[in-house]
């Protein structure tokens, strides 16, 4: 692929923000209902956007990670980022439930983060976006091995086009719903396409494409309220479509530099904070808040778990995501070189540059 240097250098601040925004969507979305009062209700029950928010985001990053990769040194810079802060998620969640409710197969099962594959429940029903992410890296992953990144527009092109057949002809075809994630993948393949915006430069095609992946992911809200707006309201196809298209348009202007935010160590903990507060804030956050804020007003009981779902996450951004992380990619990449999976000349990485997901 040939990209601009700086695309692979420079920390893009904008991103960090833009993800923790999204975290706290999702989390506004889960812990505030109708009993708040309908009208606070009506705007935080949006908050399900911040989804197809990650997934833009994991779109653009992801292709920005898989850069001048082998496919082993792309799969270890996935588990290193994935898998260390879910466990110890999974762990806290488990705990907090009580140890008792889950057998050892589920447990094992769910530290893969594929439990429904291998017959067992999720012990966090948020946990399905993981297995969505898991996917997108299986599709960069063969892109990588086959030695296809290099014509990845190519592909990008024909995954946009599946996904607009899903979306003409939704639920029609059981292999044409699995390859577009049920219709998810716009959001994936919009995120490359801004990445690709940034690193190469804006065209034609690719404002094109852009724009047929907005139309889709507006296309997938609308037909998907139903199952995501629980008291829908007058007008909330427009709302919603609003929000997708704001998404887009404040991410196309970061992908053509028109942002300029000053680099700062606040935006990077944030960031870092995003994946713990996602992990954390529905199965393990309600659980410590039913054993240790029940009787609290509402009010104050929000507040209350709120600060200890932001402490819990802000140490694990602090350790694990800028510390244990790189360490677990560091083992994998050396254990790689050992077993010549990846050359000898390769450096190992003292930080990562890049915001990841």
């Amino acid at each position: 692929m040939n990209v601009d240097k700086r695309a692979n250098t420079d920390r893009v601040v904008e991103l960090d923000i833009m993800r923790f925004i999204a975290a706290l969507s999702v989390v506004i979305y889960h812990w505030i209902g109708p009993e708040w009062g309908l009208g606070a209700y009506h705007i935080t029950q949006l908050g399900f956007l911040g989804v197809e928010l990650f997934f833009l985001i994991s779109g653009f990053v992801i292709l920005w990670t898989a850069t001048n990769k082998s496919g082993y040194e792309f799969v270890a810079s996935r588990i290193s980022r994935l898998y260390p802060s879910f466990w110890i998620c999974l762990a806290l969640a488990i705990a907090l439930t009580g140890w008792s409710s889950y057998t050892p197969q589920q447990i094992l099962s769910n530290a893969t983060m594929i439990p429904g594959q291998l017959g067992q429940p999720m012990v966090d029903e948020v946990y399905w976006t993981l297995l969505i992410e898991i996917k997108f890296y299986a599709v960069i992953f063969l892109l990588l091995v086959t030695k296809q990144i290099r014509h990845i527009e190519r592909w990008l092109a024909g995954w946009l086009a599946l996904s607009l057949l899903a979306a003409a002809f939704p639920g029609d075809t059981e292999w044409l719903n699995t390859l577009t994630f049920g219709g998810l993948s716009t959001f994936f393949v919009g995120g490359c396409f801004l990445y690709l915006i940034r690193s190469r430069g804006l065209t034609p095609w690719r404002g094109l494409a852009l724009g047929v992946s907005l139309a889709i992911g507006v296309h997938f809200v609308i037909t998907h309220i139903d199952g995501n707006v629980r008291q829908p309201v007058e007008h909330v196809a427009y709302v919603l479509t609003g929000v997708i298209v704001l998404q887009y348009l404040v991410f196309l202007l970061v992908a053509l530099r028109m942002t300029n935010l000053p680099k700062s160590k606040l935006w990077t903990t944030l960031g870092a904070m995003t994946y713990p507060i996602y992990l954390l804030h529905y199965q393990a956050a309600g659980k410590f808040r039913d054993l240790f804020f029940a009787d609290m007003p509402a009010g104050p009981q929000l507040a209350a778990t709120l600060f200890v779902t932001m402490a819990t996450a802000l140490i694990l951004a602090l350790t694990i995501e800028r510390r244990g992380c790189i360490a677990v990619n560091r083992w994998l990449l050396a254990l790689g070189r050992k077993l010549r999976l990846v050359s000898s000349n390769y450096v190992l990485p003292s930080k990562e540059k890049t915001p990841v997901t």
